[in-house]
């Protein structure tokens, strides 16, 4: 028989050994990237689905297109935290056809805000369509094997996603921020895009490059309270008041 104790303890340190891992990776100045591994107890990036307390804002769904081939498909996501009202910013790819790789992801419009990187698997016995791990993430606009340099406005998800490779399908990719508003960044070239996505060809296909239009935090506009907007009137009455009497005067 199973003493009660041990399997208890066992159980907790299985548990533990994930939950180690499910703390988001801060990316900034001082820590431009951030490396997760392909051992789930090991990877600083994983993290167990947060989306139970969670509340989807916006979610949009764009072609995947690489030199005029469609591919697959990208999706953007708006998530707000139940219990800080904070917006978490989800990305995944998903391929249908063969012929190139994503291997860089670089969102833009971070700059003032604070951030951090996790992904998580979505549930299901199909290993591929879980979703293939973030393999390291970096607030930088660098790809490949570029050097990062450290851009404020940008986080650069770097993966490997292909079809021939047994990986169509990304996890989803969260950048965690204390923004409460988005907007929509709808800039699709090298000067200006909400998200750009980079096949570089090292082992599926030629090079190549999209820009889509994107979620992204911005500063959100004080709602004057209602008590203001009563003393605003008041105010506005009492300044009509004094300029009919002051015309009767004249």
């Amino acid at each position: 028989m199973i003493n009660k104790k041990v399997m208890k303890l066992a159980v907790s340190v299985a548990f533990s050994a994930v939950s180690l891992c499910s703390q988001a990776a801060v990316v900034d100045a001082t820590t431009l990237r951030v490396f997760g591994s392909a051992t789930l107890g090991n990877d600083k990036l994983y993290t167990l689905d947060p989306r139970s307390n969670m509340t989807m804002l916006a979610s949009s769904s764009q072609t995947l297109s690489f030199l005029g081939d469609s591919v697959g498909s990208v999706l953007d996501q708006v998530w707000k935290n139940n219990t800080t009202g904070q917006l978490s910013f989800f990305t995944r790819v998903v391929m249908d056809t063969a012929g190139y790789e994503v291997n860089d992801i670089v969102r833009s419009g971070y700059t003032g805000f604070t951030t951090d990187v996790t992904w998580f698997k979505d549930a299901g016995s199909n290993v591929a369509s879980q979703g293939f791990r973030l393999k390291s993430a970096g607030h930088t606009d660098s790809i490949g094997t570029a050097t990062d340099v450290y851009k404020s406005d940008f986080i650069n998800l770097r993966s490997d996603i292909s079809v021939e490779e047994g990986k169509p399908t990304s996890g989803w990719y969260v950048i965690n921020t204390n923004a409460t508003a988005f907007t929509t960044i709808t800039g699709t070239s090298a000067s200006a895009y909400g998200m750009f996505l980079r096949s570089t060809g090292e082992d599926v296909g030629a090079p190549a490059s999209l820009y889509i239009s994107a979620f992204a935090p911005t500063v959100a506009v004080p709602v004057p309270e209602p008590e203001n907007i009563a003393l605003l009137m008041a105010g506005l009455g009492l300044i009509g008041i004094a300029a009919r009497r002051q015309n009767k005067q004249a």
